[in-house]
């Protein structure tokens, strides 16, 4: 059984210990000591802060590295070199799946804000996830 890092145990009615709070992560050890070294937490409502904020359309680190992929993907696409055309294309196909693991993330962070369900389960699904990308990218031809 994997050790919980930084998880109170449940008790339950006869007072015998049923393993992590609902809330916190139950951890390996490799997870344990990436938790320490990177000072993380097992609490999943404070990593739904954290991946909230890398995700944030506005102040995160995800959406502006996105955004720089999106314009050397444009600049690319009008190269009269092929080979960039095409590495502008693949550009633009990675951008799509940034933006799609934003959606992911934030629908992922959205169940972990908010907490076990009041019946003591797993949360309750929220809406439909993102749509998973295409399995292989549509290029443009010109």
């Amino acid at each position: 059984m994997h050790t919980p890092v930084g998880a109170p145990a449940h008790c339950n009615s006869s007072g015998r210990v049923r393993g992590p709070a609902p809330h916190h992560l139950e951890t390996s050890p490799e997870l344990a000591a990436l938790v320490g070294e990177y000072e993380l937490t097992t609490d999943l409502q404070q990593l739904a802060r954290r991946i909230t904020s890398l995700i944030d359309e506005q102040r995160g680190l995800l959406a502006p590295v996105r955004r720089c992929v999106e314009q050397a993907a444009h600049q690319a696409e009008g190269h009269p070199d092929a080979w960039l055309r095409e590495a502008g294309h693949r550009l633009e196909w990675a951008a799509r799946r940034l933006h799609t693991l934003q959606q992911d993330l934030e629908a992922a962070t959205g169940v972990l804000a908010a907490g076990a369900s009041p019946g003591g389960g797993m949360p309750a699904r929220p809406g439909q996830a993102a749509t998973p990308p295409p399995s292989a990218p549509c290029l443009r031809h010109r």
